[in-house]
């Protein structure tokens, strides 16, 4: 790994990625403030719904794989490389944890995002959560359209009923409820 990203070249990796690309340079410095750095190896969870880390990351190098979890079944969908956004639900007051897995397939180095931090950092500067949140709720809707279809036709209809509700409350600048009911 290469010795840790300054706090410019945190904003410009940031400014890269979709959910932080309409900040303004003052606030992606404020946002650039409040990252740690953090390194995985090869085949190390970073995030699970199970797991609940509660940290949004992005990627600064290397390859992350997102895996669908079904009933014990891991899907790929995607991977992930330098600019990209993990976790970003993390960032909300009650975040939906849908069951969504990312795995280091190289050696990652990551900015970390506590949510505490980013909630703090909104509340001071609102315009921040607008900018995010509307980007949030647009690929919330995305990921939720991409999971029915890999979703067989028995999965519950709440859980998939609670992202699109989630979805709606983010893109109307509310809080999405606590989570799926059982």
């Amino acid at each position: 790994m290469k010795e840790a990203p300054t706090q410019q070249q945190n904003v410009e990796l940031l400014k890269t990625c979709p959910y932080f690309e309409r900040l303004t340079d003052v606030e992606l410095r404020l946002l650039g403030g409040i990252c740690a750095e953090a390194s995985f190896a090869p085949g190390e969870i970073i995030a699970h719904a199970r797991k609940r880390r509660g940290r949004a990351y992005v990627v600064v190098e290397g390859t992350v794989g997102m895996f669908y979890v079904s009933r014990g079944e891991e899907i790929p969908i995607d991977n992930h490389g330098p600019g990209a956004a993990l976790s970003i639900p993390a960032l909300l007051p009650n975040p939906p944890y849908p069951s969504v897995k990312y795995v280091a397939l190289s050696p990652v180095s990551l900015l970390e995002i506590p949510p505490s931090f980013f909630q703090d950092l909104v509340r001071d500067h609102p315009h921040i959560g607008v900018e995010v949140f509307s980007v949030l709720a647009d690929g919330l809707l995305r990921r939720i359209i991409q999971l029915e279809r890999l979703s067989p036709p028995t999965s519950t209809p709440s859980v998939r009923d609670y992202f699109r509700e989630s979805a709606s409350l983010v893109r109307h600048g509310m809080s999405p409820p606590q989570g799926p009911q059982k």
